[in-house]
């Protein structure tokens, strides 16, 4: 269960979806105790109730608990903001930013907000790489654009927090055509926290929760400069032409 606030109003929000509760299930099996080699991060093969393998992500010596953070919204929404505010909170030698290689839409190595403010960063291209910057000295991991990541990412970022590490996952929320992004659903049934923004329609001025696609989608080139977006109130808001991607 998680606790999922809104603006300013608070609430508990349980699932009553029993295939994604024995998911959720699943992807929290790992939070068992392993070897007392400390920083030795260790993979984990197992099978789902379909026989599936998935991989699992454990630190040689337990800790309390870490805190886990979902920030979602429309693009301009401030997610990255609200990121970047909670990192600021924290010791920077004791704060591990993260992005994914595929965004490519500001200077590589920084997260940058639409308003300008910046913070350094490590660049991954898998989500289990973060694994290998997550060392001892860091307290809380900010990973920026959730949905650019692979399935792997629920797993990491519970294996991260079961070392006692605080993690905080910006995640745009929906895709251009409405959907919700499957890895959303993942880290909503493992984190305590998910935090919904909003952005201003950039027609009528009305909260905005979609992110209206301005440009042709190329080659299924999603991940293009943010002029090719703008947010939108449902009501502004409509499907691009081309098949969903």
């Amino acid at each position: 269960m998680a606790s999922v606030k809104y603006g300013s109003s608070r609430f508990s929000a349980s699932n009553p979806n029993p295939k994604r509760e024995q998911r959720a299930i699943f992807l929290t099996k790992g939070d068992q105790r392993g070897s007392t080699r400390a920083c030795a991060w260790v993979r984990i093969n197992e099978q789902n109730c379909d026989g599936r393998p998935v991989r699992k992500y454990m630190i040689g010596k337990r800790t309390d608990r870490g805190t886990i953070t979902l920030i979602t919204g429309s693009m301009f929404s401030g997610k990255t903001t609200e990121l970047l505010r909670q990192l600021d909170r924290v010791d920077p030698h004791r704060a591990l930013a993260v992005k994914h290689a595929s965004d490519l839409r500001f200077t590589n190595g920084l997260i940058l907000t639409h308003g300008g403010k910046s913070r350094p960063a490590v660049t991954v291209n898998r989500a289990q790489d973060i694994l290998e910057f997550a060392g001892d000295k860091v307290e809380l991991v900010g990973i920026d654009e959730a949905h650019f990541f692979d399935v792997e990412l629920p797993n990491v970022v519970s294996a991260l927090a079961n070392a006692g590490k605080s993690v905080v996952v910006t995640s745009l929320d929906p895709d251009s055509w409405g959907r919700p992004f499957p890895i959303n659903s993942a880290l909503e049934e493992i984190c305590g926290e998910v935090i919904g923004k909003s952005a201003t329609c950039a027609r009528c001025r009305a909260p905005a929760t979609r992110t209206q696609r301005l440009t042709p989608i190329i080659a299924g080139r999603m991940i293009v400069d943010p002029s090719n977006y703008e947010p939108r109130c449902l009501k502004c808001w409509h499907t691009p032409p081309e098949p969903p991607q």
